[in-house]
């Protein structure tokens, strides 16, 4: 169980990093924001009922992804220079 938690830990630490080329850490990236502690990741259970801030924060997740997704390519594209 100790190693988990060590495992889990370093993971994270290194997740929280930002990547030079996107701009952005892997948290931001799939989840739609930079947690800032590990607790911040917790998962919670499903919801069968959408909110209007949830379809909100899942719109602002695809529009992150997008985003994302353009930044790659123009540093790519940048680096092909």
């Amino acid at each position: 169980m100790q190693v988990n938690i060590k495992l889990s830990s370093a993971e994270f630490t290194y997740n929280i990093y930002v990547n030079r080329t996107t701009d952005r850490n892997s948290h931001e990236i799939v989840d739609g924001f930079r947690p800032k502690q590990l607790v911040n990741i917790i998962l919670i259970a499903d919801h069968y009922k959408v909110s209007e801030f949830i379809s909100s924060f899942a719109s602002h997740v695809h529009e992150l992804h997008i985003e994302v997704s353009d930044r790659i390519a123009q540093n790519n594209a940048n680096y092909k220079l």
